[in-house]
């Protein structure tokens, strides 16, 4: 069973890669970080959702990351604001299958005026640091090792990608890093809005992940990928 499964995943990558230029798959760049939108928006202006809280541009580092801190803080604003205004969001899980132990979830948020895609990379302490070197190395062979056994559940094989400005590369490897070396398996959240590609490194524990989350006020979160690796 795990040799057909291998095989089918190996087909479906051979296929995506060959149907793409590998290198813009692999190895795309975004060195601008920030959009003209983003630079021009105000410090309270709210530039991406991320864990359902929303993120003001005053919350993200020079690196377009999110700080565990800085989420921490802007929860806790979002939770008082909640308190006066709408009902929290309610998160949806899944536990892996038996045989996986990795996941990629990629979603799709809208609400009025605002649309937002994201990308939720569950990874083992090994896969986090195969992620981070390749970030460090700009290396593919990295990333068609972690690409490699992925099987979609929703939607097709989506490569991995480190569309990561090259001042952010390294803060985003020192994140994971600081993790696996604690031992500790991690998840990545990718944040993309007309404002940017936005970042946060969290600790994953068990074997349990969110898929998307269930909001109020119009606004929703529709899963398009789901994959799994052992």
């Amino acid at each position: 069973m795990k040799k057909m499964r291998r095989f089918t995943a190996f087909l479906l990558i051979i296929t995506t890669i060959f149907s793409m230029n590998i290198m813009t798959v692999l190895a795309e760049e975004d060195n601008g970080r920030f959009t003209s939108e983003f630079i021009v928006a105000a410090d309270d202006t709210i530039v991406c959702y991320m864990d359902g809280v929303p993120i003001k541009k005053a919350y993200i580092n020079e690196y377009g990351v999110v700080t565990q801190e800085s989420l921490e803080q802007a929860k806790a604003e979002y939770e008082g604001e909640i308190r006066m205004t709408r009902a929290t969001p309610t998160s949806v899980y899944m536990t892996l299958p038996t045989w996986a132990n990795n996941a990629i979830v990629k979603t799709s948020l809208a609400a009025p005026r605002y649309g937002q895609t994201n990308i939720y990379y569950y990874f083992t302490k090994d896969n986090a640091n195969i992620y981070a070197m390749s970030l460090d190395t700009g290396s593919t062979e990295g990333l068609l090792a972690l690409l490699g056994g992925f099987i979609p559940k929703v939607g097709p094989v989506i490569a991995i990608m480190f569309t990561v400005s090259s001042l952010s590369k390294g803060e985003i490897a020192t994140k994971i890093r600081n993790l696996t070396n604690a031992n500790k398996k991690v998840r990545i959240n990718c944040a993309t809005s007309s404002f940017g590609t936005f970042y946060g490194v969290f600790e994953w524990t068990g074997r349990t992940i969110e898929t998307h989350k269930i909001y109020d006020s119009g606004t929703t979160e529709t899963v398009t990928n789901l994959q799994f690796k052992e």
